[in-house]
């Protein structure tokens, strides 16, 4: 079971590919749904974000709405409730869309929501115009499925990530001299502008918690396996 979660952040080029079993937005990002005619099932949050008549009129289509009592003394964002919810669903896979915007705090709160450990227990990720996000824990590994020639980059979020494991991807890690796996530290870049070679590509880690960033096509690398290139 897929779960469409739609925050009130920058849309993008749009939403990411569905089909989804259930599409739930929170607060105004109930306005995103409607402006590409997506029917939310569940509108959660303290609805200062969504004006009256679309409230109205997404009721009318059959809207549900969670609506929270105390819009300014709740502990928890319309995204993070918005994310629960969508859990009681017990879904397969949740995708966030609508989770970028001019408000960079708002923006890294809703790319750390990846990180909650509730998420542990299905596939989460992040769709950012064509860029997916998710993570990487020990005994759960990310699954890239994107085209040949996409960009893919590994980030650290822990202060070390050990025990990497890649398949499917240009340059592997480890290394050849790292025996037990290849270890990145938070604040290096060496993890940066990977290359997809084959689907699905595979990022195992041991230790750690580990952000990938991955989806779009690198021109360089397209040409490169267009002309047999790249192995």
């Amino acid at each position: 079971m897929r779960v469409l979660v739609v925050a009130n952040g920058d849309p993008g080029s749009g939403p990411p590919p569905g089909p989804f079993d259930h599409i739930v937005a929170a607060d105004g990002g109930a306005r995103l749904c409607r402006a590409v005619a997506l029917q939310p099932d569940l509108v959660v949050g303290d609805m200062d974000s969504l004006p009256a008549t679309d409230r109205t009129s997404l009721a009318a289509t059959g809207s549900r709405f969670q609506v929270h009592p105390d819009p300014v003394n709740k502990e928890e964002t319309d995204l993070e409730l918005a994310v629960e919810a969508a859990l009681a669903w017990q879904p397969d896979e949740i995708v966030l869309w609508g989770v970028w915007g001019n408000r960079p705090d708002h923006t890294l709160a809703n790319l750390l929501m990846l990180t909650r450990p509730a998420l542990t227990t299905c596939c989460a990720r992040a769709y950012l115009s064509g860029w997916w996000a998710q993570t990487a824990t020990p005994g759960r590994p990310a699954v890239l499925q994107v085209p040949a020639g996409s960009l893919v980059s590994l980030i650290p979020l822990s202060a070390t990530v050990s025990g990497i494991v890649t398949g499917g991807l240009r340059y592997p890690l480890p290394a050849p001299w790292e025996k037990r796996g290849a270890t990145l530290h938070r604040g290096s870049g060496r993890g940066i502008s990977n290359i997809v070679l084959s689907q699905p590509a595979t990022v195992h880690i041991g230790r750690g918690l580990l952000l990938l960033l991955y989806g779009q096509p690198s021109d360089a690398a397209a040409e490169l396996l267009n002309s047999g290139g790249l192995p």
